[in-house]
């Protein structure tokens, strides 16, 4: 889900599929949703010059109704991106059940909490190992699918909004400090 740009690290994970489809992995669709960012106009010939093109959808852009229909029926949300601010797209399909691989790197850790694997963002063969164990450890799978909605609710709009509203409760309420000679004439 997302662009489709360098930081994301597609070209990893066609890579890593390819891997996992070698190493006798079912074969499942790979769908990439999002449009075509910066620096990734010949994704489409590297896909097929990893013969996978016959296993791959590039959606383009998709309607939130159709990323929600994705999000609900996909069989694993694989996002190996090497950076995110937040990591959006993991959290949306966590809280429509999707189970997750995602990059143990930047702020996706603390989005997942333990409700995803976790792998290095530029370990290809631990992302394969990662769709092997999908693919034949229903359990497993199982157990990240059930995870995931419990943790993507620390992060709803309610849950979050009472820790903004218990936030500024503790603010108020902490004792005023006097401000004195010096510090008073370096105030605005």
């Amino acid at each position: 889900m997302g662009t489709i740009e360098p930081r994301k690290n597609q070209k990893l994970l066609a890579r890593a599929y390819a891997r996992y489809l070698a190493l006798g992995g079912d074969p499942m669709t790979l769908v990439f949703a999002g449009g075509t960012g910066w620096k990734m106009d010949g994704f489409e010939a590297y896909v097929d010059s990893l013969g996978i093109s016959e296993h791959v959808i590039m959606t383009g852009y998709v309607s939130d109704d159709e990323l929600i229909w994705l999000y609900r029926n996909c069989y694993a949300n694989i996002y190996p991106s090497l950076f995110e601010g937040f990591g959006l797209p993991v959290l949306e399909g966590m809280q429509f059940g999707a189970p997750t691989i995602a990059s143990n790197s930047t702020s996706i850790p603390e989005v997942t909490g333990d409700a995803a694997l976790l792998i290095s963002p530029g370990d290809i063969e631990a992302w394969s190992q990662g769709m092997l164990q999908f693919s034949k450890k229903q359990n497993l799978r199982d157990s990240y699918k059930e995870k995931a909605t419990v943790q993507a609710e620390r992060f709803s709009w309610k849950s979050t909004t009472a820790s903004l509203l218990e936030l500024y409760h503790d603010a108020v309420n902490q004792p005023k400090r006097e401000i004195c000679g010096s510090e008073r004439s370096t105030m605005f």
